[in-house]
């Protein structure tokens, strides 16, 4: 089982990682035509949203306590899972 600094320290890398896939479906905006550069954007922009959600929910993980932590844990692996799975969608679509 993960100490709470270590699944910190994993779940940033994992941010860092996306946050690189963002940044690559913003480029491919840039370079569509206008309607699917607005689709792009509208899902890069969802994106960015539950990203800020992981974020959001790993700061509060790190100011609980260590017995807490373990349950706060869930809501991070299920945002976290939530932006894995849009991203890989957004990013295989063509």
């Amino acid at each position: 089982m993960d100490t709470k600094e270590a699944y910190r320290e994993r779940i940033k890398a994992e941010i860092e990682k996306w946050n690189a896939e963002i940044e690559i479906l913003k480029a491919k905006a840039k370079k569509a035509e206008a309607e699917t550069k607005s689709e792009i954007l509208k899902k890069v922009e969802e994106l960015e949203e539950q990203r800020d959600e992981v974020e959001r929910r790993l700061e509060e993980l790190e100011r609980a306590g260590e017995t807490a932590w373990r349950e706060l844990k869930e809501g991070v692996d299920s945002a976290f899972h939530e932006l894995k799975v849009g991203i890989k969608r957004v990013s295989s679509e063509k």
